[in-house]
């Protein structure tokens, strides 16, 4: 019998989800994963995002970005990402989301309450306004390449949300389809190389 909390007993998983669960888990298991890094863009202007793609992907970018005075002061250090990642074929974007949010939540809590608390007045009404709202994220995934003309430029993959729908609970779930892309898409039916470094942006919108 499976409990939540304080609630009285949940249903189990039914056994079809349970066994689609163990075959992945087994199938994995037989493959050699790919070793993904993975590395957060903090500012959201087109001009900083290639820049920093570019240094990654060790190509130039293209020549209307270079002479972008938003780039001037772009340092980035391309050996450390900000995370790696376990992918396998069968990974979905919805799996990739919440490892991501997982890792990168604190951050995206901590801006998003400054930016209420500079539209309101007292840090006190912030926090009790936030803790009676469920949060909602939205996370950017990105797949770097090189042009035709050998310069760097960005693909976006997808844009998947996750909701927090219990205010008691951290718990986070994704929404089925968010854009165009469904959550559940395995990572190798889109526009990326296995292995290629992937690109993200992470914010809490609610």
């Amino acid at each position: 019998m499976f409990r939540y909390g304080d609630c009285g007993p949940l249903l189990p998983p039914q056994t079809k989800r349970r066994r689609g669960e163990t075959d992945v888990k087994v199938r994995r298991s037989r493959v050699c994963p790919y070793a993904t890094r993975v590395y957060r863009f903090i500012s959201e202007d087109i001009a900083t995002q290639i820049k920093v793609c570019s240094e990654v992907l060790q190509v130039p970018s293209a020549k209307s970005f270079n002479l972008s005075s938003l780039t001037a002061n772009v340092s980035f250090d391309v050996s450390c990402p900000s995370v790696v990642l376990t992918m396998w074929k069968d990974t979905t974007l919805a799996e990739i989301a919440t490892l991501l949010l997982d890792s990168f939540r604190d951050g995206a809590d901590h801006v998003f309450v400054e930016s209420q608390g500079a539209a309101q007045s007292g840090a006190a009404s912030v926090t009790r306004s936030l803790a009676t709202r469920c949060a909602s994220y939205v996370i950017k995934l990105y797949s770097g390449c090189v042009s035709a003309e050998g310069n760097a430029t960005l693909c976006c993959l997808a844009t998947i949300e996750l909701r927090q729908v219990l205010i008691e609970e951290s718990f986070v779930f994704p929404v089925r389809r968010f854009s165009n892309v469904d959550a559940d898409t395995n990572v190798s039916l889109l526009p990326y190389k296995l292995g290629d470094p992937l690109f993200f942006t992470c914010v809490r919108v609610q």
